[in-house]
Order: C-alpha cells, then structure tokens, then sequence
C-alpha cells in the first residue's frame, strides 16, 4: 500500500467481471477470434433483433 502525505490510503478501482466471462477469457482461441471479428468489419454480422426492428419500420 502506498503512503500518501495525509494519511489517507489511496484507492485503486476494482475489475469487475463475472465468473463466466473469466472463464471465456481465459481461452487464447476464443480471444484471438474476438480480437479479429472487432478487427474486421466484414465479418460483422446483424442481430436478429435489429433486423426485425428495422423491417417494422420500412
């Protein structure tokens, strides 16, 4: 723990994240593809919810 000059011990702000998405996270093959679906927006694909959403309003 750091001093700091009265006496009020510095705060670090918490990561927060569920069990589950540690347990996603703690696989390099899964990353990897996350890091290159972001990277490359023709891989991107529309939500089914945003598709019908959309076709209600045209």
């Amino acid at each position: 723990m750091d001093d700091e000059t009265d006496d009020t011990p510095p705060l670090t702000p918490a990561v927060v994240m569920s069990a589950h998405e540690a347990a996603l996270l703690r696989n390099p093959e899964l990353v990897a593809q996350i890091e290159a679906d972001q990277a490359d927006p023709s891989r991107a694909v529309r939500s089914e919810a945003r598709r019908s959403r959309e076709a209600r309003e045209t």
